[in-house]
């Protein structure tokens, strides 16, 4: 089977178990003074403060982060902090303003920063105020929506004990990623819908539209301000981020390590390191974070207003920050980013929410939610819907406002505006005569019937409201299914794993088909038969491939792959 490419850091190697305990950190020798005095001002933002610091020790090696402070200070003087629940995040407002965005070439070769990653750089202006989290999310605020959602989020790829590669495992999740976590630290093994579900969460239980950060906010914030890679200059990196240091060298035999010690061997509680200009913490380090973009390695033609960046299809989507494990030290730059499979779990992601501020595109309480629906799609209640419903927004008939859904299996199969279809969608929410479905995250279309053949529509989207009509033409033809497929509801639901438990995939089975099966971030659609026998499910496109799954459990099966490639075994679990 193929390497996996997008979803992990290079090759590792740990040769004792985890542990989250601090390791005793070790300082270089400084004035006595000096360091009494920055344990006092480090995460202050009282100007004075810092500017006293500067005076008394110009040549300090924390003076280019003290100056960086200052600058960002002096220029918005006041910090806004809010949460909008007690179970919320933190959140800091970010002012508007401009930036390069972007990797200069002097950071490309003091830290060998491979060509195109972040090129080429380009303005940004960020026209309006947003909110941006403080910290990234942590375990008990993510417990929270859990327990409220019932989002389960099982299976996530760690670095197992005296393993040389990167494995898929069923039993780890965010509640156990492989090692002790308390509240405080942020929450891993979470995937790219994993965040989009808690930010819509987020956004229903609040009433505000909350959102992952688009990329370029996701950099200005981070920079806030300054232009270089790391906010602290040459200050040891280990006082300033959670990072592969000395003490991952005790659990880890091969990649890059940093000199020093920050004294933490996995996670580290939110807020343990000084802030960025802005007052955020943990912006390099800890978890990788998700942000709204699809990943595209150039930055050409990209948006130069602080938008995400959206394509279809979608395969990737980005992650800023660097993570506790990432074994390339290039990586803890702040104009690095990486794409990952969105569905893609892993002991090292995480997420930071932002927020419109003021409140420009609050949710009303009406609204539908799609907290479910921003999920990896699974089986809905009801399948009455199949078919494909025409008709166009406004009721008008021109061409450039037509709509057609296409639903099978009681899953929204494609979604075609003005001509431009797509099929990486939510999953489909159905409660009575009432379907819904995100076409992508902040979009929402409801569907309420009149009749069998008729529905009225309803987009709810950042770019406003509409109403449409809509017929259904005709059903599709349901796949060919032995007599056992009337068990086929028991397999119904979004399937995760990987391949010799290193290459991702996934299975979204709805009513009697096998809607789609994704290798390594590639969708394959029309699988043809579906046989259930037992507990055994046989799919695939003979000769070129017949996937088996066997039933270990409600929610886990073994999966065996046979195709012309080879064979291959794996691990899946229903989500």
């Amino acid at each position: 089977m193929a390497a996996l490419v997008l979803l992990l850091p290079a090759t590792l190697k740990k040769t004792t178990s985890p542990d989250t305990q601090p390791i005793p950190a070790t300082e270089a020798p400084h004035g006595s003074d000096e360091m009494s005095a920055w344990a006092k001002i480090k995460s202050t933002d009282e100007i004075d403060e810092l500017a006293s610091f500067l005076d008394r020790f110009p040549n300090s090696r924390y003076s280019e982060y003290i100056r960086h402070r200052l600058n960002a200070l002096r220029a918005h003087p006041s910090i806004t902090k809010f949460r909008d629940c007690p179970q919320c995040p933190e959140m800091v407002v970010i002012p508007p303003g401009s930036f390069t965005m972007g990797i200069p070439q002097n950071e490309l070769d003091r830290y060998g920063i491979p060509l195109g990653i972040g090129a080429p750089l380009h303005s940004v202006r960020i026209a309006r105020p947003f909110a941006l989290g403080e910290s990234m999310v942590t375990r008990k605020q993510y417990a929270t929506f859990a327990e409220e959602t019932g989002q389960a989020g099982t299976g996530c790829f760690a670095l197992p004990v005296d393993g040389v590669s990167w494995k898929f495992d069923v039993a780890r999740s965010w509640r156990d990623p492989g090692f002790a976590q308390a509240d405080d630290h942020p929450v891993v093994c979470v995937s790219w819908y994993d965040a989009i579900a808690y930010v819509s969460w987020l956004s229903n239980k609040t009433g505000h539209h909350y959102r992952l950060p688009a990329e370029a906010e996701w950099e200005y914030a981070g920079r806030a301000g300054g232009t270089g890679g790391r906010y602290f200059g040459d200050a040891p990196i280990c006082e300033f981020a959670n990072v592969r240091d000395q003490s991952k060298k005790q659990l880890y035999s091969t990649g890059q390590f940093f000199e020093c010690n920050g004294g933490f061997s996995n996670t580290s509680p939110a807020g343990s390191f000084p802030p960025n200009g802005f007052g955020l913490y943990d912006v390099l380090g800890n978890a990788w974070e998700w942000v709204e973009d699809c990943f595209k390695v150039s930055y050409a033609d990209a948006p130069s207003d602080g938008t995400a960046r959206e394509l279809e299809p979608c395969a990737a989507r980005v992650q800023r920050g660097a993570s506790w494990n990432s074994d390339h030290r290039e990586n803890y730059n702040l104009g690095l980013r990486r794409g990952s499979l969105p569905e893609g779990r892993a002991e090292i992601y995480g997420l930071r929410v932002a927020r419109d501020y003021p409140a420009l595109a609050s949710v009303p309480s009406e609204a539908p939610t799609i907290a479910q629906a921003a999920s990896p799609p699974a089986a809905p209640q009801s399948s009455d819907w199949d078919g494909t419903w025409v008709g166009s927004w406004g009721g008008q008939t021109a061409a450039k406002t037509a709509a057609k859904i296409i639903i099978s299996g009681g899953n929204v199969l494609e979604y075609d505006y003005s001509g431009h279809p797509v099929q990486r969608l939510g999953p489909t929410n159905i409660s009575g005569d009432t379907l819904t479905f995100s076409t992508r995250p902040g979009s929402v279309i409801t569907l309420t019937k009149r009749a069998p053949t008729i529905g009225a529509a309803h987009n709810h989207g950042p770019a406003g409201d509409a109403d449409a009509v809509l017929v259904r033409q005709e059903a599709p033809s349901p796949a060919t299914s032995s007599p056992g497929a009337s068990q086929s509801g028991d397999w119904e639901g979004t399937w995760l794993g990987a391949w010799g438990g290193e290459t991702p995939a996934k299975i979204i089975i709805g009513g009697d088909n096998v809607l789609e099966y994704d290798y390594n971030g590639n969708p394959q659609r029309g699988l043809g038969q579906l046989i259930i026998s037992g507990n055994t499910l046989t799919f695939g496109r003979p000769p070129e491939f017949v996937i088996t799954l066997t039933k270990r459990g409600p929610t886990t099966a073994a999966a065996h792959y046979h195709g012309r490639p080879g064979e291959s075994d794996g691990e899946f679990v229903r989500q």
